[in-house]
């Protein structure tokens, strides 16, 4: 019999195959009908609720909001820095000798448990944030080109603002030479830059490559002496035939603007494409954004001109100027002297900044090392250059407590009254870590006895909290309120 003979003729199942269908369906119907019966013979029977108590870690007290701002502006140096032990440095909280001079830690940064007693300042919380200032508030980088830079006196076209903006967006330490300190501008303001307008003067007719790049800063910004563009592109020239990448930059803005010097796009980009090849990442993106407003021919020009500047400059490798710089921040540190005026005498960038933005001056100062800052004043070096805290050379001796290094930067008419971003001058520092002699050598100087920081507090109420009792007479009896 074939396979056809078990079905219809459409195909259909044979007849004894028709009751299959109905069985499975009554088999489905009577389970849905007795499930309920069935449910509840043989429920499951669930456990009784077991209550579970969670144990979380108990959280720590948090730091104070002026004591995570401290923290956070405590001093970071780099790697090789480190590496070396001074038997001057202040002792911290914990009675451990650390390998390099820290700013003694605030009271706000002392746990309650250690805090030491202080007198009551008669100054409520309250009232000191009502007389607390906002902190200054950086440039805005939205602003016109000639509002960020001192020496522009005018707007600038698109071509050297999109250039000079590509070099301070790879160059802190520029931009940080262009917003200066954050100082009154007032008669001892006036005398401190002159004081280092004649110091610059002195060591540049001596060679001094740094001492050239700050004359000719002072001469184009007017700073302690008459502003004077030609004379400015004059120094600025000398130190750029010696390699100087900075016064390279500086002078290639002069030729963008025409300060003291005709226009001349093509020799401002021989310039950066000179900085360039000394691995310049400002100068080379400052190539870029001026190369799209020149033609081809002038591209062409600019590219032979570079290569004339260059040839007459020292035949110096991008690397080992860098090791030369990073050579002269070690030595700076270290006491190292002859290292010091070696890299001095050779044309290092004096000026050079660290990963902190420090200065050679601002770690010779940091350290404690009297005739390698002595050294550093006598080649021109910038003496009120800050790092990235606002601190400068006067400032790190009013926190380390160096009454020599305080001594040798005020009788340079050193910054007195120059804040860093917290707000506190060197008095305030003074005060605060309790370096008595320093304070007089300020006073003596004539700081701002009732300067308050950003959170109003002044250098009296610093020494009054931590029991200062010397020096709180000593800020009464020069008028401290």
């Amino acid at each position: 019999m074939t396979s056809a003979a078990h079905h219809g003729p459409l195909g259909r199942p044979a007849s004894s195959m028709r009751w299959v269908v109905p069985i499975l369906g009554s088999i489905i119907v009577h389970t849905f009908l007795l499930y309920d019966v069935w449910y509840d013979r043989v429920a499951l029977e669930f456990p009784e609720p077991i209550e579970v108590t969670l144990i979380t870690e108990i959280p720590k007290p948090q730091m104070p909001t002026v004591a995570m701002k401290a923290a956070e502006s405590r001093p970071v140096e780099t790697a090789n820095l480190q590496t070396e032990v001074n038997r001057t440095a202040p002792v911290d909280q914990s009675g451990s000798k650390p390998d390099a001079p820290v700013e003694p830690v605030p009271p706000a940064m002392v746990e309650p448990s250690v805090r030491q007693p202080k007198a009551k300042s008669g100054i409520s919380p309250a009232a000191r944030r009502a007389k607390a200032k906002p902190p200054a508030q950086r440039p805005n980088t939205e602003q016109p080109v000639h509002k960020l830079v001192p020496y522009l006196d005018r707007p600038v076209g698109p071509a050297a603002s999109a250039a000079i903006r590509a070099v301070r967006d790879h160059n802190p330490r520029i931009v940080r030479e262009d917003q200066g300190q954050a100082v009154v501008r007032d008669t001892r303001f006036q005398e401190a830059t002159a004081k280092a307008a004649a110091r610059y003067e002195w060591a540049a007719e001596r060679g001094y490559v740094m001492a050239q790049y700050n004359l000719g800063l002072a001469l184009a910004e007017g700073r302690g002496i008459a502003r004077d563009n030609k004379r400015a592109v004059e120094y600025l020239q000398k130190a750029a035939r010696k390699g100087n990448v900075a016064s390279i930059l500086r002078l290639a803005e002069m030729h963008l603007t025409g300060l003291g010097t005709p226009k001349d796009r093509v020799e401002a980009q021989a310039l950066y494409y000179v900085a360039a090849s000394l691995n310049s990442k400002g100068g080379a993106q400052a190539t870029v954004m001026l190369g799209v407003h020149l033609n081809n021919e002038q591209l062409e020009l600019s590219r032979e001109r570079a290569e004339i500047l260059r040839a007459r400059m020292p035949a110096k490798d991008p690397a080992r100027r860098l090791e030369l710089e990073r050579a002269l921040m070690i030595a700076a540190a270290q006491g190292d002297l002859k290292t010091v005026h070696e890299a001095l005498q050779s044309g290092v960038d004096a000026n050079a900044i660290n990963e902190a933005g420090r200065t050679a001056m601002i770690v010779s100062a940091w350290r404690g090392h009297r005739r390698v800052l002595q050294t550093l004043l006598a080649a021109g070096v910038d003496i009120n250059a800050a790092d990235y805290l606002g601190r400068t050379a006067l400032s790190w001796a009013a926190i380390n407590g160096y009454p020599e290094i305080a001594q040798v930067l005020l009788r340079e008419a050193a910054m007195v009254d120059v804040r860093d971003e917290a707000g506190l001058t060197p008095l305030i520092r003074a005060a605060w870590n309790g370096h008595e002699d320093i304070v007089t050598a300020l006073i003596g100087r004539q700081a701002d006895i009732n300067a308050a920081d950003d959170l109003g507090i002044t250098a009296l109420q610093r020494a009054e909290e931590q029991n200062e009792a010397a020096i709180v007479a000593r800020l009464r009896a020069a008028g401290a309120r």
